[in-house]
C-alpha cells in the first residue's frame, strides 16, 4: 500500500524519538500497535462478513429464482409470439360486402333486387370522467361573474398559468 524504505523508516523513528523523547516513546509505540492491530481486526471481519453474504445459501437459491423467473419469462414471451403469428397467419381479411347495383328491374321484369349493406363499424366513445365536487382554481365560483381580467388555464402536467385576455 505504502511504499517506506528502510531508511525512511529509521528518519522517522529518529523525528519521534527527539519529538516525544525516550520516556514517551514506548507508549507511543505500544498504542499505535493497538490501533494498528484493531485496524487489521476490523478489515478483517468486514472482509469476512462481505464473503459471507456473497456465498450466503439465501442469496444462491435467490439466483436460482432469478434464473428460473427469466427462462419462464422467455418461454412465455416465445409462446406468445407463435400463438399471434399463428393467428395473423390464419386470419385473412375479409372482402367488404359491396351493394351491386341493378337496373329496373330483372330480365323477368320483377321488383329489383335490394342489395345486401354491411354494418358500419361506430367508433366507441370514452367513458366521462367522474366529477368530484371540489371547484379547480381555474373554475369560477358558482353565482359570481367572471373578471375581465387574466385568464386561469393549466397546462399538461397540471400547473396552474395565466393567460392575457383576447
Amino acid at each position: 500500500m505504502f511504499d517506506f524504505s528502510f531508511s525512511e523508516l529509521v528518519l522517522v523513528g529518529l523525528i519521534a524519538l527527539i519529538v516525544l523523547g525516550p520516556e514517551r516513546l514506548p507508549e507511543v509505540a505500544r498504542a499505535l500497535g493497538r490501533w494498528m492491530a484493531r485496524l487489521r481486526r476490523f478489515i478483517e471481519d468486514v472482509k469476512r462478513d462481505i464473503d459471507h453474504e456473497v456465498n450466503d445459501d439465501n442469496l444462491a437459491a435467490f439466483r436460482k429464482v432469478q434464473e428460473e423467473l427469466a427462462e419462464t419469462r422467455n418461454v412465455l414471451e416465445r409462446s406468445a409470439k407463435e400463438t399471434f403469428s399463428s393467428l395473423s397467419a390464419s386470419v385473412e381479411p375479409e372482402a367488404p360486402a359491396v351493394p351491386v347495383p341493378t337496373d329496373a328491374g330483372g330480365p323477368d321484369g320483377s321488383q329489383p333486387a335490394v342489395p345486401e349493406v354491411s354494418p358500419v363499424a361506430t367508433a366507441r366513445k370514452a367513458p366521462a370522467r367522474k366529477r368530484s365536487g371540489r371547484r379547480t382554481p381555474s373554475q369560477p365560483k358558482t353565482g359570481s361573474p367572471r373578471t375581465a381580467g387574466p385568464k386561469t388555464t393549466r397546462n399538461s402536467h397540471g400547473s396552474a398559468r395565466k393567460t392575457r385576455p383576447r
